[in-house]
């Protein structure tokens, strides 16, 4: 019996210390109630120990996503100041870092389309010059499974990683999309104000009468 007592209280202190170890040093409440907020916290951000939940980085998006491929979200940091960075992720995606924003002498303000394959929190995290993390939290409900969810892989391009083939860590393999702008150029006699051109930030490249970028693999 007394061996017994003393193997329970072993395993009890083997488990406070693992789960001591997976806590961020800055365990915060999370409003969103979400299992992976300090996971991610660590791994996303670094495990930074000045960090607080704050209601003036807000966030917009749909409480349901229609169309899980093309879910639209507002970012609002205009009340930080002294904004470094944004960090937006999705903690229940398969990929949970969207994207990283320095605003530098733009407004810490932006507005994007993404994908989910299911319900999850979205996060935007804002770093300060100070490093000092502000992070705003919506939560978008989404039906999840099939055609939002991403295929293996190795049946669809024979690479290992969907991070590093659409540009998660490491220069872009192969993720593709255009940006839209309006310009007027003096040389093309059909050109006006509204005329718009497709950019696609991969390589540049010098045209006869404008200058844009061309979206090849690299």
């Amino acid at each position: 019996m007394f061996i017994r007592t003393v193997f329970a209280a072993l395993i009890a202190v083997a488990g406070s210390a693992a789960v001591a170890l997976d806590d961020p040093q800055t365990v915060l409440q999370d409003p969103m109630g979400s299992g992976m907020w300090n996971y991610h916290q660590k791994g996303l951000l670094g495990d930074p120990a000045d960090i607080r939940f704050d209601d003036r980085v807000v966030l917009r998006a749909p409480d349901s996503a229609e169309d899980s491929l093309n879910v639209p979200l507002l970012v609002d940091a205009t009340a930080i100041p002294d904004v470094k960075r944004i960090v937006i992720s999705a903690d229940y995606g398969p990929i949970p870092h969207i994207l990283t924003y320095y605003p530098e002498q733009a407004e810490p303000k932006l507005a994007l389309r993404f994908k989910i394959d299911q319900a999850t929190a979205i996060r935007a995290s804002v770093e300060t010059q100070s490093g000092s993390w502000h992070i705003g939290s919506t939560y978008i409900d989404a039906a999840g499974g099939g055609c939002t969810a991403p295929m293996p892989m190795p049946l669809t391009t024979g690479k290992k990683s969907w991070e590093r083939f659409t540009g998660g860590s490491g220069p872009p393999r192969g993720a593709r999309g255009w940006w839209w702008i309006t310009r007027w150029t003096p040389d093309l006699p059909m050109a006006s104000p509204s005329s718009s051109f497709r950019i696609c930030p991969c390589r540049q490249r010098t045209a006869p009468r404008w200058r844009g970028w061309n979206c090849t693999n690299q």
